[in-house]
């Protein structure tokens, strides 16, 4: 079961949010704001 939202830029469902900001588990990828 996916727990995360999907990541734009690897497409895996491991984006969590980390100190006010969107990261991918996956790759890395992080939005902050």
């Amino acid at each position: 079961v996916a727990k995360g939202n999907m990541c734009d830029k690897c497409g895996a469902m491991a984006v969590v949010r980390l100190d006010n900001c969107n990261t991918c588990l996956e790759c890395g990828d992080s939005k902050c704001g």
